[in-house]
This record gives C-alpha cells, structure tokens and sequence, in this order.
C-alpha cells in the first residue's frame, strides 16, 4: 500500500513539474514575443530618426540655398547702391 501511495505522490509531483514546466514555457513564449515587439518598435524608432536626419538635412541644403541667395541680393544692391552714388555726384 506504502509503496502504491508513494508511487501516486511522485506521478502527482510529475504533473505538477509537468505543469510548472509548462508554465514557465508559456513565460518564455511571452517574453520572446515582448523582445519581439520591443525591437520592432526600435526599428520604427530608427527609422523615423532616419527620417528625422534626412529631413535635417534637406533644411539644411535649403538653408544654404537661401544664404546663397541673400548673398547674391546683397551683391546685386551693393551694385545698385554704388550705382546711385555715381549717379549723385
């Protein structure tokens, strides 16, 4: 009977690891899924840095587009200022 009812005890202590196994794979299963998502959201964020960057730059090119033109406006009036002057004299 002793040995019968020991038996029992390890098949019932069997299926709780059994279970507790089961549960900690589950666990796993979850925290691989949250990675998952986790670096999908990092790759979003890099994109939109990327994104971020190019369109950094774009402003730059159009900020260095529009000092060139003040550039060439100040040229053109410094001509027309020195013009004006001649014609004063």
């Amino acid at each position: 009977m002793n040995d019968g009812a020991s038996l029992m005890n390890d098949g019932a202590n069997l299926i709780n690891d059994g279970a507790s196994l089961m549960n900690d794979g589950a666990s796993l299963m979850d925290d691989g899924e949250n990675l998952m998502n986790d670096g999908a959201s990092l790759m979003n964020d890099g994109a939109n840095l990327m994104d971020d960057g190019e369109n950094l730059m774009d402003d730059g090119a159009n900020l260095m587009d529009d000092g060139e033109n003040l550039m060439d406006d100040g040229e053109n009036l410094r001509y027309y200022a020195n013009k004006c002057v001649v014609i004063s004299k």
